[in-house]
């Protein structure tokens, strides 16, 4: 029987390149350089250009004399925003692959076609600003992590001071020098609220990478690799991975690709590209396959007709199913930048934005209803950015999907899922609640927010509510079973394993997760708190072992009074499941004085 290590380190860092740098001779040459370099040089390597882009890209710093080239900025969260790329479906669609490997060549393939950094955020956390807070910066980023690339402010208004931003450890404010100007820095310097070395520790910072990854002998992005076969093909992979099955009444689906099969495909968004934000995560993409595109490549010999989302819905009886594709667009939600959005849209500004509900708009839930009273099946692909509210029409559908933004190979990747070529493995990396009733109170206006270690699943638990569906929950086409639950002390922490057999009649995968709570805590815990999950791929009767590897100090809570992280003496309980409310395998172990033993 086939043994799998969830979170299998050497794997996932298999290929890493920055893995490979000799950073002993790294930080020789910096230095030896930073040595040569006046305080002006050094200055240079703490800013942007200018607040406008050249040919999509945002330079910083750079220095001909020295051999040091600029950096060319660019946001890459689902592909390169500048030229074309390639179009990968959105972060949270990749979350909800729960694939490690998967993700890691996502990264690898973004890294091929765009140069990487941590950037600061806008917002306070604790009162204080992200891009001058020395515990996230500097503390937390440096001295725990062992960071040794460069911080760069957010754009515009991610930078709030001079002295306090750089002495937090901000390397880099971008896209140009607002506070970080020469005016600015020599009053700093002259009040005494800057020193040079901290310019020289910044500045440091910034020629690191540059060194590190030896930047100036690289042409990046290499035309060969921009949206290239391997890609696009890793793009579908991944759109087909992220797919979440929420509903399938009476086996639906799969759909049977056969002539004679009467298909009706409802709804604008079927027929509309739909990448998501376009705001910092705008991808150009070259070509972008739609859900009606890809059911046509797919289903030739069926009868396929669309209609639009105003059309007359009552010839939907004469149709063996209804495919309403509903959901969200970049003027529902994502980043609002009013003159991006403009440009890429042609036409009025998009709302954008956080959304101050979960709902989908009035005329998208009329849609579904519309099309579900006229059909004799129907089945809802929804497209969005995060957890929808589906309660409202749920019981009228028979099959759901949950599709987020997919990216460019969407549309082939929504056919092959409906017809059955791939067997969905999505799980919910969010909670669907089943009303705004279950979150906690938030108002998208706000200027400050108050969080706690309760939200998502953890605060549903703690209350009680039940969700339309949990985190982590996903169906399949075929049917898993998990067993065998055993725990091992292996020096400091746990080794975790669990069978997992497919019991179906076809080959799938299935999400395992492991979830811990902590009873006759002192201190407020999490419920049930995620620790740990592995994809485990099975062929029809097929059996394996997931393997979890467990430290004791992943089981700490931080004590805000000791400012560190503690491991309390109480009950431990592990769990196993397909999802934050399946957890079938449970073992619960007490620790005393760091001494644990198992309890019955």
């Amino acid at each position: 029987m086939k043994r799998i290590l969830a979170f299998d380190a050497p794997a996932i860092h298999r290929g890493n390149k920055g893995l490979a740098i000799d950073h002993a001779k790294v930080a020789r040459e910096v230095d030896a350089l930073l040595a040569r370099m006046t305080l002006a040089q050094k200055i240079n390597e703490l800013r942007g250009h200018a607040p406008r882009p050249v040919e999509g890209l945002y330079y910083a710093g750079g220095d001909e004399s020295l051999g040091l080239p600029p950096y060319k900025m660019v946001d890459g969260p689902r592909g390169a925003r500048a030229g074309t790329a390639t179009a990968f479906p959105v972060a949270i669609a990749r979350a909800a692959t729960f694939d490690v490997e998967l993700e890691r060549r996502v990264g690898f393939a973004i890294g091929l076609e765009v140069a990487a950094s941590v950037m600061s955020a806008y917002n306070k956390l604790n009162g204080v600003y992200c891009g001058e807070h020395p515990q996230l910066l500097t503390h937390i980023l440096r001295e725990l992590w062992g960071f040794k690339g460069f911080v760069e402010s957010d754009w515009f208004l991610g930078t709030r001071s001079t002295a306090a931003a750089l002495n937090a450890g901000l390397d880099i404010e971008m896209p140009a020098p607002y506070r970080f100007d020469d005016d600015r820095l020599a009053s700093a310097l002259a009040a005494g609220e800057l020193s040079e070395a901290v310019i020289h520790r910044n500045a440091r910072s910034a020629v690191y990478q540059k060194l590190a990854w030896r930047l100036a002998d690289q042409l990046i992005p290499d035309a060969a690799v921009v949206e290239c076969a391997a890609h696009v093909e890793l793009a579908r992979q991944v759109a087909e991975q992220s797919i979440v099955l929420l509903k399938n009444a009476d086996g639906l689906l799969t759909l049977d690709n056969r002539s004679g099969l009467r298909v009706a495909v409802v709804g604008d968004l079927a027929d509309m590209i739909n990448l998501g934000d376009r705001g910092s995560s705008f991808v150009t993409s070259s070509a972008v396959t739609t859900p009606l595109a890809g059911l046509r490549a797919l289903a030739e010999q069926t009868t396929l007709v669309h209609f639009p989302s105003d059309a007359d819905f009552s010839g939907l009886g004469d149709f063996d199913v209804t495919i309403v594709v509903a959901g969200l667009t970049y003027k529902d939600e994502g980043e609002f930048i009013p003159v991006a959005q403009q440009e890429a849209e042609g036409s009025d500004l998009a709302r954008g934005g956080d959304r101050a509900d979960l709902a989908l708009l009035e005329r998208e839930r009329n849609l579904i209803e519309r099309a579900a009273r006229a059909s004799t099946k129907t089945v809802v692909v929804l497209e969005g950015g995060s957890a929808i509210l589906v309660d409202e029409w749920l019981d009228s559908v028979d099959a759901l999907l949950m599709a987020w933004y997919p990216g460019r190979e969407g549309g082939h990747a929504i056919a092959n899922v409906l017809f059955g070529v791939v067997n969905p493995s999505g799980r919910l990396p969010v909670s669907f609640p089943k009303s705004m009733d279950q979150l906690m109170p938030w108002d998208v206006t706000a200027l400050s927010v108050d969080h706690d270690l309760l939200h998502g699943y953890r605060y549903l638990d703690h209350h009680r509510f039940e969700p339309s569906f949990e985190f982590g929950f996903g169906l399949s086409y075929t049917t898993f079973a998990l067993s065998a639950l055993e725990m091992k002390r292996n020096g400091a922490g746990f080794v975790i394993s669990v069978q997992v057999t497919n019991t179906g009649a076809r080959a799938g995968a299935v999400v395992a997760q492991l979830y811990v709570g902590a009873e006759e805590s002192r201190v407020i815990r999490v419920k049930n708190e995620l620790k740990g999950f592995g994809r485990v791929p099975l062929a029809v009767n097929e059996a394996a072992v997931l393997e979890f590897e467990l430290c004791d100090t992943d089981l700490r809570y931080f004590d805000v009074d000791a400012d560190d992280w503690r491991l309390e003496w109480c009950i431990y309980r592990f769990s196993v499941g397909t999802s934050s409310r399946d957890l079938p395998l449970t073992e619960r172990w007490r620790c005393t004085d760091g001494a644990w033993r198992a309890l019955a």
